[in-house]
């Protein structure tokens, strides 16, 4: 029974939760209605987002992915489990069990919050699971897997707090552009360095069609592009040219598949950005908005 829970909670990749509470309180701080850290309407889908979520999210992934995952160096144990068969047999039907509470959970929050969870769903879902497959068609890849991941979350956070969709509409909030491109970004370069993996299951990524270099220089294109986006904001325009310079480092092959490396800039990078999220909300919210 504990090796079957163990299993459940790593199959949800723990140490990527931070991640939808970035993407999460971003939209909630734009909506203008936050109040306090400790406010139920606050808490409990932050606590949906973790877990039953993340299970959701990644034992789709897991299941279409199983091939690619056995050949992938980076896989294993919290950073992404590589399932038995017997295992891999569970996976789907808890993955919509999990869908289904977490549906339920954001019901509560209005039509606007369930749609918008349902699209996003949608989104990952189709991400990994044929006939769509979004993960392996180029330029998609990185829009479904990146910037409509991030870019709904952060949605989701806005409509819970009952943030004004046409102004939304009318005006993107600096916030949000900025999840926009970072996450394509980061879908990028985590790209790179599964091209080996990918290619033993035939996904097409746009990282295996344009290849290492070009991939490189294509997300700091997006990323000094996005810089007069930020000027009035010091924090995200540092953040941006932070990422542009990791980006030139890993022209070097040496450098780019270095796991150390690998693992800093594909999982550690993820804690810092939480850690310092988290301090600055506590510190001054409005610097994240």
């Amino acid at each position: 029974m504990k090796k079957e829970i163990k299993g459940i909670i790593n199959t949800s990749r723990p140490l990527y939760w931070c991640v939808h509470f970035l993407f999460f309180v971003f939209g909630v701080l734009a909506s203008g209605n936050f109040t306090s850290l400790t406010d139920i309407h606050f808490i409990f889908p932050l606590l949906l987002l973790t877990l039953p979520y993340s299970y959701f999210i990644y034992a789709v992934n897991d299941y279409y992915d199983d091939d690619s995952d056995h050949a992938n160096s980076r896989k294993g144990g919290v950073f992404g489990v590589i399932h038995s068969k017997s295992e891999r047999v569970k996976l789907l039907r808890r993955s919509y069990l999990s869908f289904l509470l977490c549906g339920i959970g954001f019901s509560f929050f209005g039509i606007k919050a369930l749609i918008v969870y349902l699209i996003l769903s949608a989104d990952l879902f189709w991400y990994s699971a044929p006939p769509v497959r979004f993960k392996a068609i180029p330029i998609l890849d990185f829009i479904a897997g990146g910037s409509l991941y991030g870019g709904l979350m952060y949605l989701l956070g806005y409509v819970t707090f009952q943030g004004n969709i046409s102004q939304l509409i009318h005006q993107l909030p600096i916030n949000l552009i900025f999840i926009l491109v970072i996450t394509a970004v980061y879908h990028l370069v985590l790209a790179t360095f599964d091209i080996s993996a990918d290619r033993v299951q035939g996904i097409t990524t746009s990282a295996n069609v344009l290849g290492e270099r070009v991939t490189l220089f294509s997300c700091i294109f997006i990323l000094m592009g996005s810089l007069p986006f930020f000027h009035t904001k010091v924090n995200f325009f540092i953040d941006i040219l932070v990422r542009a310079s990791v980006c030139v480092f890993l022209f070097q092959p040496k450098i780019r598949t270095n796991r150390i490396v690998q693992k800093i800039v594909g999982e550690y990078s993820l804690y810092l950005s939480f850690i310092l999220t988290l301090l600055i909300l506590l510190i001054s919210p409005s610097a994240l908005n």
